[in-house]
């Protein structure tokens, strides 16, 4: 919409991500790295006798879905001089590989359900625009809920994903 003799522009916005994972895997899972192990038609009797802390092959289904709000205001001062402000929601879900290496974990432990990453973004800023200049200045924060990312582990000797929790970055 615009107010204000059109000086003022506003936006505002929905959107409604939904995804849906429906993860099978037919092989062992042996660490939170998501390793496995693949027998094919051998019997796995001697395997798990073996390899005790191996998960046996799951079917697990993952979904994950939100609204997500935005808004957007400018406002011109003159015709070349203005300032703006935004504001968005973001959803990232966890991708296949955090996803296959959370079926080493049993299904009533949170690791088995990664949680997704949400953000909440905000930037502001000046802008200034003629027939010979355009100039702007601007700044940004975002706020991410559960930051998904992988590390290394040294106990484990192995890369694995965690969960950072709330981060901040401007």
């Amino acid at each position: 919409g615009r107010f204000i003799d059109e000086k003022l522009v506003v936006s505002l916005g929905l959107r409604a991500p939904f995804f849906k994972r429906k993860l099978n895997q037919y092989c062992f899972t042996t660490g939170a790295n998501g390793f496995i192990d693949c027998l094919g038609d051998q019997d796995p009797t001697g395997y798990l006798a073996a390899n005790p802390n191996a998960r046996p092959p799951v079917s697990r289904d993952y979904d994950y879905s939100k609204v997500l709000p935005s808004a957007g205001f400018v406002y011109k001062f003159t015709p070349a001089a203005s300032v703006f402000f935004n504001y968005a929601q973001g959803l990232s879900v966890p991708g296949t590989d955090p996803l296959y290496a959370s079926l080493f974990f049993d299904d009533s432990e949170g690791s088995a359900r990664p949680d997704p990453e949400t953000t909440d973004n905000f930037d502001a800023g000046f802008r200034y625009t003629s027939s010979r200049i355009q100039a702007q200045v601007s700044a940004f924060y975002n706020k991410y809920q559960n930051r998904l990312a992988t590390a290394f582990d040294p106990e484990l000797d192995q890369i694995i994903f965690r969960n950072l929790g709330e981060v901040d970055k401007y």
